[in-house]
């Protein structure tokens, strides 16, 4: 084998579920080759691991917590013998090149694909083998990674209603303390598409004899594993933006900033072992203490905003923050139903966070084809460029 590699046709890397996908499998070969046949494979599965320490002293251990799930495992043949056919002769493959076409219709209920960038293993992950299959030697195999992205429409009504909230904390210093810090916020809608713009207003007041950093905007992700009845979440903050310092006895004002969110991951509600949930944190940022926040739960989509709906208004829902803890997590945002149909006119795509992932299993020293790859992930507009998320505390 000379080379062995999968395309995809127009350079098509990401679908949607439900979308044909379709290519070509190239093959060269330095001399004439016995094969059963040449196969393209399928693969989905989502698959998560994480330890946790128990115990104390001598009786201090590790428990490893895994699970995975299958979503699609396809086999097509495409030249020579069917898969399991042990009857007669063997053909030949003559030295040379040789190209194979292939097409195969994705299901329709899959979850976008995910690849974890912190300390867990988590994804969910999609890609193509093809096979060689040839008796009694070792098969031939080329692996080539695609995107899958969840049908998820912003342009529900539902999902186009403003949000707002305020909370308000004090300050102690020793026995004494301070007025209050007070703080209101709003957002112009609950989802959005990575490449639009996330529309804050807000209002601080500062009536300590502190100075304060500023009001704050942050996008951040939950990621929430689960295994053996067990889960894990890790918070990332995704992009952010930063007002001016607020001084003592002083105010702060944000009106309709706009807050560009950069090629990430969707959404995902629709798998058993892996969530990702987004929210917009608005704080105060106080210097040496506890941040006075408001969240704000949302969805991120891969259907962008139809212009003709971006003045629409509505009278926004109010998100209650008053008793949420310091470090608590804000209850997720609802999921509309995944919409069956592929779109007609998809969003451009763009790599997210400028990450690439090495999908390469035990078995695959000798597999051809490019095994790192980025999801390319839906995007409303020219994308900018990537940044790498920050961890938050678990």
């Amino acid at each position: 084998m000379k080379e062995f590699f999968v395309t995809f046709t127009d350079n098509q890397t990401a679908f949607y579920p439900g979308q044909t996908i379709s290519g070509t499998v190239v093959l060269e070969l330095s001399q004439r080759t016995t094969a059963r046949g040449v196969r393209l494979i399928l693969h989905g599965k989502a698959y998560v691991h994480w330890t946790e320490e128990h115990g104390t002293d001598e009786d201090r251990r590790t428990v490893h917590y895994t699970d995975s799930e299958v979503y699609l495992n396809h086999s097509l043949t495409l030249w020579g013998k069917q898969e399991g056919d042990r009857r007669g002769k063997n053909p030949e493959l003559a030295a040379g090149m040789h190209t194979f076409s292939f097409s195969s219709v994705l299901p329709a209920a899959l979850p976008s694909s995910f690849e974890s960038s912190i300390g867990y293993n988590g994804y969910i992950r999609y890609w193509v083998t093809a096979l060689v299959d040839r008796p009694w030697k070792f098969d031939y195999k080329s692996k080539r990674p695609f995107t899958v992205i969840e049908c998820i429409d912003v342009n529900r009504p539902e999902l186009l209603v403003p949000m707002r909230s305020e909370n308000e904390k004090h300050l102690c210093c020793l026995c004494c303390q301070s007025g209050p810090i007070t703080l209101s916020a709003s957002i112009d809608r609950s989802a959005y598409c990575p490449g639009e713009s996330v529309v804050i207003s807000a209002n601080a007041e500062n009536l300590t004899n502190r100075q304060m950093r500023g009001i704050r905007a942050q996008l951040i992700a939950v990621t929430t594993l689960y295994a053996s009845g067990n889960q894990t979440s890790t918070r990332q903050v995704v992009c952010e933006m930063m007002g001016e310092p607020i001084a003592p006895q002083g105010f702060g004002n944000w009106v309709e900033r706009a807050m560009p969110l950069p090629p990430t991951a969707p959404s995902i509600k629709t798998c058993r072992i892996l969530d990702l949930s987004h929210y917009i944190q608005v704080c105060i940022v106080i210097p040496g203490g506890i941040n006075l926040k408001i969240h704000f739960p949302i969805l991120l989509g891969s259907i962008p905003l139809r212009p003709q709906l971006q003045q629409q208004q509505s009278a926004p829902t109010y998100i209650d923050n008053s008793r949420m803890g310091a470090e608590a997590l804000p209850p997720p945002a609802v999921m509309p139903r995944a919409s069956p149909n592929v779109p007609s006119a998809p969003p451009t795509y763009a790599e997210a966070t400028g990450n690439t992932f090495n999908i390469a299993d035990k078995d695959d020293a000798n597999t051809f084809g490019n095994l790192h790859y980025a999801p390319a992930f839906p995007f409303a507009g020219a994308a900018p460029p990537a940044t790498a998320p920050q961890d938050l505390p678990t």
